[in-house]
């Protein structure tokens, strides 16, 4: 089913207290779509936007780095909304679901949501900060998972006395399954300014080659994020030469910070605090779509009768980034 966007006030209830410059936004962004052609579907194709469920809202750890898709830390999902979600976004052109949380191993059905998205979407993953998946990996494996992402703190890293960084034995051994199963894991992985030593040995280990691994900075406000993101792309350039020389299947990126772009990003009072645009659509375990994570302004409590329409708007505010007008498609 492939959905064009067309009319968007009717898709606001009138109950909605919606800010003017949200109904300006995308009427103007609609109306971008209908002038390219493509149709929405396809813009998110070009984006590579991806849904993203938050099943839980608490978690066994404090990550300093961690957002929490900016929702609540309690609560669990509304399986039946969940599953209607999930429909409508396939249906309007979402190939991919990730579910988070909090810490979404902690939920006892995660496997069995996994096997229902299975049902619905070419690619399913999970993103864990991976306490627990040593135990739970085959059952996620069994269920067709596609993707895992693990977001790690340097201290599950640390090897003392030396305080170098080594490849835990846990992951070590999910590797091997997720191998078995063809499924692909991805490390989320900080790394301080003092650090970048310790994580140019560790993406060069060799139980690191099959796994991609994405750097980001932790940084102090006083530090240049400019000067130490380069060095990330430095040590990320580096070490994939090196691996394609060894012919290893995993890749290291850098999460990069970007200025905010796209019409509702001209019109948002957090413009001055954004870092960067998300590439998903948050359903939060609150039952709150949310194209954005700086500011709240964007939010969309769903309303079940008119789910199909507010999964829409917020693909289009989600959307609104990077528009490659010249790029020939």
């Amino acid at each position: 089913m492939k959905i064009v966007p067309i009319g968007i006030k009717s898709m606001v209830s009138s109950s909605e207290k919606t800010m003017d410059n949200i109904d300006e936004a995308l009427e103007k962004i609609n109306q971008r779509v209908v002038e390219r052609g493509l149709g929405l579907e396809r813009e998110i194709s070009i984006r590579s936007l991806y849904f993203r469920v938050s099943i839980i809202g608490s978690c066994n750890l404090s990550c300093p780095f961690c957002h929490n898709e900016a929702g609540p830390k309690k609560g669990l999902i509304n399986e039946e909304l969940m599953q209607k979600a999930l429909h409508v976004a396939s249906n309007i052109g979402y190939s991919r679901v990730q579910f988070t949380g909090g810490e979404p191993l902690i939920h006892p059905k995660l496997p069995d949501f996994v096997g229902y998205a299975r049902s619905i979407f070419s690619e399913v993953g999970v993103t864990t900060n991976g306490t627990f998946l040593e135990k739970r990996i085959l059952d996620l494996c069994r269920k067709s998972i596609n993707r895992i992402h693990i977001s790690l703190q340097e201290e599950e890293l640390r090897k003392k006395p030396t305080n170098e960084w080594c490849t835990p034995a846990w992951l070590i051994n999910c590797l091997s399954i997720a191998d078995e199963h063809n499924v692909d894991i991805k490390l989320n992985l900080p790394v301080r300014p003092s650090q970048l030593t310790n994580a140019k040995d560790f993406v060069a280990q060799k139980a690191c080659e099959s796994l991609s691994i994405q750097l980001f900075s932790i940084l102090p406000t006083e530090v240049d994020v400019d000067d130490k993101v380069f060095e990330l792309v430095e040590l990320a350039e580096s070490e994939n030469k090196r691996r394609d020389l060894v012919g290893a299947r995993g890749r290291v990126f850098v999460r990069s910070y970007r200025p905010p772009s796209g019409i509702r990003c001209d019109t948002c009072d957090q413009n001055k605090n954004c870092k960067e645009q998300s590439h998903s659509l948050r359903f939060g375990v609150d039952g709150v779509l949310r194209p954005c994570l700086v500011s709240r302004a964007w939010d969309v409590s769903i309303n079940e009768a008119l789910l199909q329409e507010q999964i829409v708007k917020s693909s289009l505010m989600a959307i609104d980034y990077e528009w490659p007008m010249d790029a020939g498609i």
